[in-house]
């Protein structure tokens, strides 16, 4: 029914909403803090934009830096799909345990310090510790409650914060790159997602229909709404557009973000 209908949508453009949001005020927020840092992203680029490189420079170096996710993606989503496929479950979760922690950790604990040292508020380093050591393991375990064997029915509206704040994390992390490429990243990611899920051979297709086969579901970061799943990476994706537009001014980001939610409700 429409009725239904306007739930689903509404259960995935309320998280997306948020996670934009969320990279928005980091973005200008953070924006002194974030000078001392390139990105996560950037640190693992070949080629390191300069503005005082010419343009075709540029070009060459965003197009080596596609090569190179484009390949890395494909490293990561094979080597996802060989464990699934020969049922290293233990593997992919402790893999997926240690990425996530760390990223809640490292990187949350990273923001949380900024902030509270431009707003000037105290707070001793142990007590910061434990408190964003056990905010990571929680978060961590919740975000894959199921898959480890806690039960069927994980504290969802906890389990959706955190998948909000691990994709904010990461895509406030990726608009730290240079702008050319960020936005060369954004068209490699794109075009390998065509060819991962659209080609017959592709990583995404054989795992999604692996796992069909079992009658199991996908291994990886998914939001589940009102009977309606959207990959973590698609949050990023359209919150790093978002990010970025808004450090073009107020117009380029109301266009953005009205442009992306348009597409869920469509």
């Amino acid at each position: 029914s429409e009725l239904d209908a306007g739930v689903q949508v509404m259960s995935l453009l309320k998280p997306v909403s948020l996670t934009m949001a969320l990279v928005v005020f980091l973005t200008h927020e953070m924006q002194a803090a974030s000078s001392e840092i390139s990105g996560t992203f950037s640190e693992i680029m070949v080629y390191q934009e300069d503005a005082s490189d010419s343009a075709g420079t540029i070009l060459g170096g965003v197009l080596l830096n596609g090569v190179l996710v484009v390949v890395m993606l494909f490293v990561v989503t094979s080597g996802l799909l060989l464990l699934y496929k020969f049922n290293c479950y233990a593997v992919i979760y402790v893999w997926f345990f240690f990425s996530v922690s760390s990223l809640l950790f490292a990187f949350g604990g990273y923001v949380a310090t900024e902030l509270l040292i431009m707003h000037d508020i105290p707070w001793d380093a142990p007590s910061f510790f434990f408190a964003f050591w056990n905010f990571s393991v929680v978060g961590t375990l919740l975000v894959f409650w199921t898959e480890y064997g806690l039960g069927d029915s994980p504290p969802r509206t906890l389990q959706q914060g955190y998948l909000v704040i691990i994709s904010a994390l990461l895509a406030w992390s990726a608009t730290k790159t240079p702008e050319w490429t960020t936005w060369g990243l954004l068209a490699a990611v794109s075009i390998w997602d065509l060819i991962a899920v659209l080609t017959p051979r592709g990583p995404l297709k054989m795992l999604v229909e692996e796992a069909e086969a079992r009658g199991e579901p996908i291994p990886g970061l998914v939001y589940q709404g009102a009977d309606i799943k959207l990959g973590l990476g698609d949050f990023v994706f359209y919150s790093v557009l978002v990010g970025r537009a808004s450090m073009r001014g107020s117009a380029a980001l109301l266009a953005c973000a009205v442009a992306v939610l348009a597409v869920h409700v469509a």
